[in-house]
């Protein structure tokens, strides 16, 4: 919900989705009028393992040139490189 809210100023205009085909799920799918994407998933774990970000990876590699940037959410402490594109970020770095 904070996400849209955000969406409403800010300078690139993009639409939300919720991302589901069949096991496939991703929490957050931005798109901008050029057709750009980004990524959010949202867990609730301090220990990651690559199911955790393999969703994103199959968008970025589907969509490689429109595909910008995915972000996995977490309750560790690192933000983590977790290959091309897509990071591990603390849940508390969002307020730093």
């Amino acid at each position: 919900m904070e996400i849209m809210k955000h969406l409403e100023w800010a300078d690139t205009d993009a639409k939300l989705y919720h991302y589901r085909l069949d096991n496939d799920e991703i929490d957050v799918v931005l798109e901008d009028r050029a057709g750009n994407l980004g990524c959010v998933e949202i867990k609730c774990t301090a220990t990651l393992r690559e199911r955790d970000w393999r969703q994103m990876a199959k968008i970025r590699d589907a969509r490689n040139r429109q595909f910008k940037a995915g972000f996995v959410i977490y309750a560790g402490d690192q933000t983590l490189p977790l290959g091309d594109r897509l990071w591990a970020v603390p849940i508390s770095g969002l307020w730093a």
